[in-house]
C-alpha cells in the first residue's frame, strides 16, 4: 500500500511538472517591418520587427519590439548589441491614454494580425446568402510614453482592436489582411492618427487604404479605398493644406501617388507631378501576398525652411535590387544619387533628423532569414541643400524678372512659378540644354548657336528634344499626359522654301511610331499653322523675320490650345490620349521628319504641370520676357551634385537575422464573445463605413554612403527590466491587474500546488521508509 501510494504521488508530480512545461509554451506571432523610432529623449531606434507571445488558455500576452541598435549619430547604427523592448497590454481599450499636444503619449506603431482565409487561395468566389464563418484579427496599437518622469520615459504599452472578416468594402468582399506586419502610425497636424493597411479580397486581390482615428472619434475607422486594385506596399505622408499622400506600387510597373483631404471617402491619383513617375520594374501581382506590407520609403523633411519629400526607389537589375534616392517638393523632382545594390533586397526606410539622413534596408536570404543594412546618407545632404536653395532662388529670379516690349522694358511682370516644373534658358553644356531647376535636360542636335537665354537652330536636323517618357529610372514629366502649359519666346530668321517648317510641339509614342499630338509650324506665306494629331490646320495670323513672338501651348482632358502673341490658333478637340499611348517628348526646331529644317531661335522655355489661367497667359503674351539669370549658378550646383565621393568607408560587416513574417495564425477573441477576463473591457471593434468608392479592377554607381550590416547580440536586460516595471505601472492604472508573479499578475494554480506536492512526497518518504 505504501509503495503504491508513493508511486501514485510520483506520477501526479510528474504530471504537474509536465503540465507546467506545457503551460510555458505560448503561441508566438512574428510581425515583420523595418522602421525608425525616436524616443522622447532623442535617442533613435531602428525596429526590426515584433514578437507577440500569447497564452490563450489564460488570456495572457506580452509583446517585444526587436531592434539591432539604439542611440544617435553615425556610430550608433554599428552598435553590435541587440535590445528587446518587452511590454504589456493596457487592457482591451483602444484608447487608454489621452494623446495630442501637451501630452506625453504618442501612438507609434500598429501591429496588424493576419487571419486564416475563409476560402482556399485562388479559389473562385461564390456569393451566397449564407456568409462564411467569421474570422477575427487583432490590430495592436502601440503607445510610447515620452515623459521624463512620472511612470518613466521610453516606456511602451499597447491596446488591441478587433476587426471581423469578411465584410463588404465597396463592391468587394474583404476576407483578411495579407500578412502580419508593422505599420508606422502618422500623427497629423490636427492630431489625427493614420496608418496604411492592405486587405485581401475573396478573389485574392489586394486593396490599399488607411485606418484613422480623430480626437473626437469613438472608434478607429477604415478610410476610403484607393481607386486601383492590386496596389501594394503603401506608405503614407502628410503634405500641405491637411493633405495626405499615399505612395504605393502598382502592377503597371510604376509607383502611383494618391492624395486625400477626406479620409472617409476618397483618394484621387495625383497626376499633377508625382504619380507614375518612378519605375518599380516589378509587377506587383507577382509579389507574394506574404511579402506585401507597409513601407517607409518616403518621408517629409524641412530643409532650409522648405518642405520636401525624400523618396527611395527600388529597381531590379538582373539578380540585384538597386536603390536610388530622389528629392521633390511636389513640383520639381531631382535625382540625388545611387544608394546601394544587393541581391534579394526587400523593404526599406528613411530617417532624417537634425540634418542627418539615414537609409535602412533588408535582404531576404535563401533560408528565409532577413539581413539588415544601414547606410549613412548624411554626405548627400550638401548636394540636397544646394538643390533646394537653387529651386528657391530660381523662383525668386522669375518672380522679379522684367518683361519687355519693342519700345521698352516694363516693371516686374511676375512670371507665375506655381506649378513651374522645368525651365530652359541660357545654360548650355555641349549637346545638353540644361534645366535651370536641375530636372530633365533637353538634348540638342545639328548646327546651333547660343543666344541670350536660349538657342538658335540652323538648318536640317537642328533642334532640341525635351524627353518625357524616355528615362528608364523615372518619367519626371509624366504629368504632361494629363495637363500642361508650355511657354516659349521664338524668333524666325528665314522664310521656309517649302510649304512650312516645324517650330515646336509635342510628340507621342503611338504603336511603334511617333506622331505629333499638338504643335505649331510657320509657313512660307508668313502665317502660322497649328498641328493636331499630325493634321495641320488652316493658316492664320502673321509673323515677321527676326521679330520675337510669345507662344503658349496648353493641354488638359483632351483639349489643346495654341496662343501666339494675341492670337489663338484653331485647334481640334480630338486630343485624348489613350492608356497605351504616352507623350514621348517636346521638340523645338527639327521635328524628326522635316527635310528643310528650321531657322529659328527659341528661348525662355517654361513647362508647367497645370493649365495657366487666362490672366497668367495674358501676362506672358502681352510682354516678351527678358529674364536675368546667371548660368554659372546652375553650373556650380550641377558640379556640386555630381561631385560625389565614390569611396566607401571600410566597416566590419556581419550577418543580421530576424524571424520571417510567415507564421501560423493564432486564435483571437471574436467581437461577440463575452468578456474574457473579469473587470476587463471588450476590445473595440473597428468601424467599417457602409459605402465606399467602387474599385476599378483595372545604373550608374556613384556611392556616397557608408554601409553596415548589424549583428544580433544578447538582450539588454537592464532596459528590459526598466520597461517592464514602468509599463506594469501603467497597466495597473488602466485595468484591474492581479498581484502575483505571472506576466499579467494572474495567479497560476500550479505555482502553489507544485511546492505542496513536493513537500508531501518528502513527508511520505520520511514516514514510510
Amino acid at each position: 500500500m505504501t509503495h503504491s501510494l508513493f508511486v501514485l504521488l510520483l506520477i501526479l508530480l510528474l504530471g504537474c511538472i509536465s503540465g507546467y512545461a506545457e503551460e510555458e509554451e505560448p503561441i508566438r506571432r512574428n510581425f515583420h517591418g523595418f522602421h525608425f523610432l525616436e524616443f522622447g529623449n532623442g535617442d533613435l531606434v531602428a525596429i526590426d520587427g515584433a514578437n507577440l507571445y500569447r497564452w490563450n488558455k489564460h488570456k495572457v500576452e506580452y509583446m517585444e519590439l526587436l531592434t539591432p541598435a539604439s542611440g544617435e549619430g553615425q556610430g550608433a547604427w554599428w552598435n553590435p548589441h541587440r535590445n528587446w523592448f518587452r511590454f504589456y497590454p493596457s487592457g482591451y481599450n483602444g484608447f487608454p491614454i489621452n494623446y495630442g499636444s501637451g501630452t506625453p503619449f504618442r501612438a507609434v506603431f500598429a501591429l496588424v494580425e493576419n487571419n486564416n482565409p475563409p476560402s482556399k487561395e485562388g479559389a473562385h468566389p461564390v456569393r451566397s446568402k449564407n456568409p462564411p464563418t467569421p474570422e477575427y484579427s487583432f490590430i495592436h496599437i502601440v503607445w510610447m510614453n515620452t515623459l521624463n518622469g512620472g511612470i518613466g520615459e521610453n516606456s511602451f504599452t499597447y491596446a488591441p482592436l478587433i476587426l471581423k472578416f469578411p465584410f463588404e468594402y465597396g463592391t468587394a468582399r474583404v476576407v483578411r489582411f495579407p500578412v502580419d506586419t508593422i505599420s508606422p502610425i502618422l500623427t497629423t497636424k490636427n492630431n489625427t492618427l493614420v496608418f496604411p493597411v492592405q486587405f485581401v479580397t475573396e478573389d485574392n486581390k489586394t486593396i490599399s487604404s488607411v485606418m484613422y482615428y480623430r480626437p473626437h472619434d469613438t472608434k478607429w475607422k477604415i478610410g476610403g479605398a484607393l481607386p486601383d486594385m492590386d496596389t501594394s506596399n503603401p506608405a503614407v505622408i502628410e503634405w500641405e493644406n491637411d493633405k495626405l499622400m499615399m505612395i504605393a506600387q502598382h502592377p503597371s510597373g510604376h509607383y502611383r501617388v494618391y492624395e486625400s483631404t477626406d479620409l472617409e471617402k476618397t483618394w484621387a491619383e495625383s497626376t499633377s507631378t508625382l504619380s507614375r513617375v518612378w519605375s518599380t520594374s516589378t509587377v506587383t501581382t507577382d509579389i507574394p501576398t506574404t511579402d506585401r506590407g507597409s513601407h517607409n520609403n518616403s518621408i517629409t523633411a524641412t530643409i532650409d525652411g522648405k518642405r520636401v519629400i525624400l523618396f527611395t526607389q527600388s529597381l531590379v537589375s538582373g539578380p540585384q535590387n538597386v536603390f536610388y534616392l530622389w528629392l521633390t517638393d511636389n513640383t520639381h523632382i531631382y535625382y540625388v544619387d545611387f544608394i546601394a545594390t544587393r541581391p534579394r533586397a526587400a523593404t526599406s526606410s528613411l530617417l532624417f533628423k537634425n540634418g542627418e539622413l539615414y537609409f535602412r534596408y533588408e535582404t531576404v536570404e535563401e533560408s528565409g532569414k532577413h539581413k539588415v543594412f544601414f547606410v549613412d546618407l548624411t554626405t548627400a545632404m550638401e548636394s540636397i541643400k544646394s538643390v533646394v536653395k537653387k529651386w528657391t532662388e530660381q523662383d525668386q529670379i522669375l518672380t522679379e524678372s522684367r518683361c519687355c516690349t519693342d519700345e521698352s522694358c516694363a516693371s516686374v511682370c511676375r512670371i507665375p512659378t506655381i506649378g513651374l516644373v522645368g525651365y530652359l534658358s541660357g545654360n548650355i553644356d555641349g549637346n545638353k540644354w540644361k534645366d535651370e531647376y536641375l530636372g530633365v535636360d533637353a538634348s540638342v542636335s545639328g548646327i546651333t548657336e547660343k543666344v541670350t537665354n536660349g538657342l538658335k537652330f540652323m538648318g536640317p536636323g537642328s533642334g532640341a528634344i525635351w524627353p518625357v517618357s524616355t528615362n528608364v529610372l523615372a518619367r519626371q514629366y509624366h504629368f504632361t499626359n494629363y495637363a500642361f502649359t508650355l511657354v516659349a519666346t521664338v524668333t524666325i530668321h528665314k522664310v521656309p522654301k517649302n510649304d512650312s517648317s516645324p517650330l515646336l510641339g509635342v510628340r507621342m509614342w503611338d504603336k511603334n511610331k511617333h506622331s505629333i499630338l499638338l504643335g505649331v509650324s510657320y509657313n512660307n506665306d508668313k502665317t502660322w499653322s497649328a498641328i493636331n494629331r499630325g493634321t495641320k490646320s488652316k493658316s492664320t495670323g502673321t509673323w515677321e523675320v527676326d521679330n520675337e513672338s510669345s507662344l503658349v501651348l496648353t493641354f488638359k482632358n483632351g483639349t489643346g490650345s495654341v496662343y501666339i502673341n494675341s492670337t489663338r490658333l484653331h485647334v481640334g478637340t480630338n486630343l485624348n490620349i489613350e492608356e497605351v499611348v504616352k507623350i514621348s517628348h517636346f521638340y523645338f526646331g527639327w521635328d524628326g521628319e522635316s527635310v528643310e529644317g528650321s531657322h529659328i531661335s527659341v528661348k525662355d522655355v517654361m513647362l508647367y504641370n497645370r493649365v495657366l489661367s487666362n490672366e497668367e497667359i495674358d501676362v506672358l503674351l502681352r510682354s516678351r520676357m527678358n529674364i536675368s539669370f546667371s548660368p554659372s549658378d546652375a553650373e556650380q550646383i550641377q558640379e556640386e551634385t555630381n561631385d560625389k565621393s565614390s569611396q566607401e568607408q571600410n566597416t566590419p560587416q556581419s550577418s543580421t537575422t530576424s524571424t520571417p513574417a510567415k507564421t501560423p495564425v493564432a486564435t483571437v477573441q471574436p467581437e461577440s464573445q463575452p468578456e474574457s477576463q473579469e473587470n476587463q473591457q471588450p476590445a473595440p471593434v473597428v468601424d467599417i463605413p457602409p459605402e465606399k468608392t467602387q474599385q476599378e479592377v483595372n545604373t550608374t554607381e556613384n556611392k556616397t554612403s557608408t554601409e553596415t550590416t548589424v549583428p544580433v547580440s544578447s538582450t539588454n536586460t537592464k532596459q528590459q527590466d526598466l520597461l517592464q516595471n514602468t509599463t506594469q505601472s501603467m497597466i495597473n492604472n488602466n485595468v484591474n491587474a492581479h498581484k502575483n508573479k505571472s506576466i499579467d499578475g494572474t495567479v497560476r494554480i500550479y505555482e502553489s500546488v507544485l511546492p505542496m506536492l513536493v513537500l508531501g512526497l518528502w513527508a511520505l518518504a520520511t514516514v514510510f521508509p
